[in-house]
């Protein structure tokens, strides 16, 4: 199967999106984001989806960021997209609130997504993350402790946010790029090792791949996929409960 009907199976299996559906594309600058963007194209001129633009947020965390912004920009305009950008002052925004610099991205980034889903009309935001990023967070959550919930891992969609890579691994993209003739902007972060999610990307997950199942990230994809039934079910499950007892029938369950 090529990639962009994976990427295609993907939405449909999940119901990401339909041929009148508006979507952007959140571009970091990073691999991941520039295929997506990409793919996302051809996915508009298949009749997938609409393609409404493309949204990049300049953190100002590091000495790039404005690089990363001008390449984001470029890159929209060579698909000839519509273009968002916003930045904010990410460290003093964690400071202000007492907020980790990781909480504090990551609150302003879904902000200004939203925001921008809003100028431009759209019904969906499309996040870049992979069944690698999946397979870490998962592993993440169950060396910290977790249950059903936190081992669901990303949901596919979470109301306005949606992750049509969420079946692919990294190298698929990677090897898109390459074959494109694309390319993409490093972050340096990525390779800071006091960072959790780095040394699994790093140390664990390939110690599990070549230890134990070279499918490693394909097996936790899918138990967390488990997990994600299995917490709706206790959802719906607890709801029935509920509202048995307020109209005072017996659950049907």
């Amino acid at each position: 199967m090529q990639l962009i009907e994976q990427v295609a199976a993907t939405i449909r299996r999940h119901d990401l999106a339909h041929a009148g559906t508006r979507v952007v594309v959140a571009l970091s600058g990073g691999p991941d984001s520039v295929a997506l963007t990409y793919l996302c194209r051809a996915l508009h001129d298949a009749g997938v989806f609409i393609l409404a633009g493309v949204a990049h947020l300049n953190h100002q965390l590091r000495d790039g960021a404005a690089a990363d912004a001008a390449f984001a920009a470029d890159v929209a305009r060579s698909l000839q997209l519509p273009f968002e950008s916003g930045a904010v002052d990410v460290a003093a925004l964690a400071a202000a609130r007492g907020l980790s610099i990781e909480t504090a991205a990551h609150d302003a980034r879904y902000a200004f997504l939203r925001d921008a889903a809003r100028t431009l009309n759209a019904d969906r935001v499309a996040l870049g993350h992979t069944l690698d990023d999946q397979a870490e967070t998962v592993l993440l959550r169950l060396i910290r402790g977790a249950g059903s919930r936190g081992l669901a891992g990303m949901h596919p969609r979470h109301g306005l946010f949606i992750r049509p890579l969420l079946d692919v691994r990294r190298q698929q993209l990677l090897d898109f790029l390459a074959e494109q003739g694309l390319t993409w902007r490093e972050d340096p972060s990525n390779a800071d090792r006091s960072i959790p999610r780095n040394r699994v990307r790093a140390d664990l997950l390939p110690l599990l791949a070549r230890d134990f199942n070279p499918r490693i990230a394909h097996v936790l994809g899918q138990q967390a996929e488990l997990f994600r039934e299995e917490w709706d079910w206790l959802e719906k499950s607890a709801e029935v409960l509920v509202s048995s007892a307020v109209h005072g029938h017996s659950p049907e369950i």
